[in-house]
């Protein structure tokens, strides 16, 4: 439900910020 609100930009964000995550551990 809260994916509709959220902007593709943002969803994509987070998308990086936990390949991100991945690359740090």
């Amino acid at each position: 439900m809260l994916f509709t609100v959220i902007p593709c930009s943002a969803f994509i964000g987070a998308l990086s910020l936990m390949e991100c995550a991945k690359f740090h551990k």
